[in-house]
């Protein structure tokens, strides 16, 4: 294909693993204890934004949340990378994910550089787990 010199896979062509093309702010569509583990690489972010007025960021938030509780089996841990626009959309991540459960926090890694900083959302099912 010509027109796909990246290497990567268009429509024509099969993906090269399992693909889900899913609105994570509805819930994950998977089973119950489903996961060892979870990682996320900037996708949580978009949570805090609506793109419709049936779109409510706490909503969506605590039902991505929910869902991640079901499909995680005990034990396993959660570490989800996020770029905050703002210390408000940080709390509100964060007590979202601990309303439905979660133990854990937010670590930030580069604290004092405006291009490097990472904000990680590291989640356990141990209410004595502290993020790192």
């Amino acid at each position: 294909n010509d027109n796909n010199k990246g290497g990567g896979t268009t429509e024509e062509e099969p993906s090269p693993g399992d693909l889900l093309h899913h609105d994570m702010g509805t819930g994950l569509p998977f089973r119950p204890a489903s996961f060892d583990a979870c990682i996320s690489i900037s996708a949580l972010q978009w949570l805090c934004y609506s793109n419709t007025k049936e779109q409510i960021p706490k909503k969506r938030l605590t039902r991505f949340f929910s869902s991640l509780y079901q499909v995680l089996r005990r034990g396993a841990r959660a570490v989800l990378q996020f770029y905050p626009e703002s210390s408000e959309h940080a709390i509100l991540i964060s007590e979202c994910a601990a309303k439905v459960g979660f133990a854990g926090g937010i670590v930030v890694d580069y604290p004092n550089s405006t291009k490097a900083k990472k904000h990680y959302l590291v989640l356990s099912f141990e209410r004595s787990y502290k993020a790192p």
